[in-house]
């Protein structure tokens, strides 16, 4: 084998590699593997090519006594985009007694050749696997799609990541036919009839058209009604009251009776003796009555000064008390 120069970055690969990690159909501990086990794992890779119309022989097999991982050698130009991702055996595998989210898988990286050039010159054992047509892996047919995985963190200087899968194209839904509101009309107000107006007589304008809808008019003939009735009721129930109370007997009063009290009225004193008040004029009105008088004149005189003095206190008109004379 040619051999290459002794740093990255390495040039002039001649095959593609491809890494698998815990790889399905071999032993686990990897100083006991045989070259059946070798054979069995070419035959699951050309399987999963195949599967895919790709008709490629694995080359060689490289292992190491003290990994787990093997590198696998395909021609120059094969495409391994179907072998990258994670397979996991419980999917895989025609014939699987264990449980069915088992996480047991194999996964395959493309290998860093840039970073560290061919793997037969960098202590990786070399192995020619031999397949015959019995060596069949007991797996689904069509092959299950692998799926994504991420390089351990043991491997991360030895592969190159795999780059996100475009997602497929998901089948639209039919869109749901949403039945379209009913429209609620609106009256259109003419523009002969309200352009002029300014926007508060048209809000007038408005509120009178409301006032006369059909809506408006049953209700204030309703209103009206009820008034009606509520009137008529109280006139009744005021009539019906009125003939239950008693009527007053008024006692038509005498005319002599009345003068004959307001003699009694004239003889009374002015001023209560019970009382302490004490009118001014009274007074001065009594101290010209208790004075003597001798002539016929002078009687006249006090007679007069009784009646304009009576009539002022009790508020009574001089010609009733001239009329009955002095007391």
């Amino acid at each position: 084998m040619a051999k290459s120069k002794t740093g990255p970055p390495y040039t002039g690969r001649n095959a593609e590699y491809v890494v698998v990690t815990t790889p399905w159909g071999m032993k686990r501990v990897p100083r006991s593997r045989v070259s059946q086990d070798f054979n069995n794992l070419a035959a699951w890779v050309q399987l999963i090519l195949q599967d895919k119309d790709i008709h490629a022989q694995v080359e060689l097999i490289f292992s190491m006594g003290t990994r787990d991982e093997v590198i696998v050698q395909l021609p120059l130009g094969t495409d391994i985009q179907p072998l990258l991702g994670e397979h996991k055996w419980a999917i895989i595998s025609k014939k699987w007694d264990g449980n069915q989210n088992d996480d047991k898988a194999s996964c395959f990286f493309e290998y860093n050749f840039r970073n560290n050039g061919d793997p037969g010159n960098h202590n990786w054992a070399e192995e020619c696997p031999n397949v015959s047509p019995e060596d069949v892996p007991p797996v689904k047919s069509p092959y299950p799609e692998p799926g994504w995985a991420e390089p351990p963190r043991s491997i991360r200087s030895l592969v190159l990541p795999i780059p996100p899968r475009p997602l497929l194209p998901t089948p639209e839904a039919e869109p749901t036919l949403i039945p379209a509101p009913t429209p609620i009309p609106v009256p259109v107000l003419e523009k002969t009839h309200l352009s002029f107006l300014r926007p508060q007589h048209l809000l007038i304008s408005l509120l009178h058209s409301n006032l006369t809808s059909p809506l408006h008019n049953t209700l204030l003939t309703e209103r009206t009604s009820t008034r009606q009735i509520s009137q008529e009721t109280l006139l009744q129930t005021g009539k019906a009251i009125s003939q239950l109370q008693p009527k007053k007997c008024l006692k038509k009063l005498d005319p002599y009776q009345e003068e004959e009290d307001a003699l009694a009225l004239l003889r009374a004193s002015p001023r209560d003796s019970q009382s302490d008040s004490k009118p001014v004029k009274l007074e001065y009105v009594k101290r010209d009555l208790t004075q003597e008088f001798d002539t016929e004149a002078e009687r006249g005189t006090e007679s007069w000064i009784e009646q304009r003095t009576t009539a002022k206190a009790f508020n009574f008109p001089p010609a009733i008390c001239s009329a009955y004379g002095r007391s």
